[in-house]
């Protein structure tokens, strides 16, 4: 699928999610920020940092 069709942080995040539910948080938190630093809507934002917060404080 061409960036065109799904913009790079929603690629980043669909990868964070799978990472993050295959139990590989480190990678799953490194994907999320780069997912973060791309978005620009703010409940998109949100949810991202909520994931990053859930996986480092565990």
């Amino acid at each position: 699928m061409s960036p065109a069709v799904c913009p790079p942080a929603y690629l980043h995040s669909t990868g964070a999610e799978l990472l993050r539910r295959l139990d590989r948080v480190e990678v799953a938190v490194a994907a999320y920020r780069r997912a973060l630093e791309l978005l620009i809507v703010e409940p998109e934002r949100r949810l991202m940092r909520r994931r990053i917060t859930e996986l480092t404080q565990r």
